[in-house]
């Protein structure tokens, strides 16, 4: 997201929802059933697209600028730390498995849901999981 020379200007976040009778939420609404679901148990995804500059000042205001990122980075990596806490915000690493070793951060999705649902054309939305392979439903989201 602060790399710069980046040509993004905006991001798409999506939750998958599965068939929550056979795949029941998690502790803390985390699920991990990822290695065991299939393309059938989708009921539908939630995306949110949202503005990079809008997200950069939202980080600023919580005392994240970018260079507060960039050293929460730069500890992460050369620490091999895969988690750590910082201003109420976890952070991620996954140098393990993803050969570009991002640094992710973890924001509540409902903050995620308010900056994408705003007047500058970015949205938050619904899509049900399609009962033929022609249909797709896209929909407004509302919670």
């Amino acid at each position: 997201m602060i790399k710069d020379g980046m040509l993004t200007d905006y991001y798409i976040l999506i939750w998958v929802h599965a068939n929550e009778k056979k795949y029941p939420p998690q502790e803390k609404g985390w699920t991990r059933y990822y290695e065991t679901a299939q393309i059938e148990d989708v009921e539908y995804i939630t995306c949110c697209f949202i503005q990079k500059e809008r997200l950069i000042k939202y980080l600023e205001n919580k005392g994240l600028d970018k260079t507060c990122l960039y050293e929460q980075a730069k500890m992460m990596r050369e620490k091999k730390c895969t988690t750590d806490e910082k201003n109420g915000y976890w952070f991620t690493y996954s140098y393990k498995n993803l050969r570009e070793g991002p640094v992710n951060i973890l924001i509540p999705k409902t903050e995620l849901q308010a900056l994408a649902t705003n007047k500058h054309g970015c949205f938050c939305h619904r899509v049900n999981a399609p009962k033929t392979e022609d249909e797709i439903v896209l929909s407004d989201y509302n919670g």
